[in-house]
């Protein structure tokens, strides 16, 4: 776990967190280190820019959840200051993708991932304020939530093992 890897994912949450309705996000690579980076998409004409430079919602949703299973699977690696930012950053980020739910809102696909995302994001707050492994598991097991996206799949059953 490094300073950079927080800093890039913490600014990353920051990103999405503070997404207002009708606005997009904009993911650059940086060429010194390979991270990912997001702005907000401030083009004049977002469809045509978007095609050509090859932006999409679905990238912006895998990373976002690459990050929180990073965090999850790493919670132990962050200071403890680190994590009290880092889940009251995961909180405020469902506040952001509901917003990309109102931008999106024709993409039946995209909200279906969004609202499993932010289902997901607000469970693991609950489950890692749980005390008990068994507590953990039931509240995780309590939903009947048709996963199909491979991700967050992956990510939900990572919870269980």
């Amino acid at each position: 776990m490094t300073t950079l890897d927080y800093l890039n994912i913490s600014l990353r949450i920051n990103i999405v967190a503070n997404l207002k309705p009708g606005e997009k996000i904009w993911i650059d690579i940086d060429s010194k280190t390979d991270q990912k980076k997001f702005s907000i998409d401030k083009s004049y004409f977002p469809a045509i820019v978007r095609t050509i430079y090859d932006q999409n919602h679905i990238d912006i949703i895998n990373t976002i959840v690459d990050d929180c299973t990073y965090i999850k699977n790493n919670i132990d690696k962050f200071t403890d200051n680190e994590k009290k930012i880092l889940k009251s950053k995961m909180n405020n980020l469902t506040i952001g993708l509901e917003n990309m739910k109102i931008t999106y809102k024709n993409k039946i696909e995209c909200v279906k991932k969004l609202n499993e995302l932010i289902l997901f994001i607000k469970k693991y707050l609950k489950y890692d304020s749980e005390d008990t492994d068994n507590n953990k598991k039931e509240i995780l097991l309590k939903s009947n939530i048709n996963i199909k996206s491979k991700n967050i799949k992956k990510w939900f059953n990572s919870f269980l093992s």
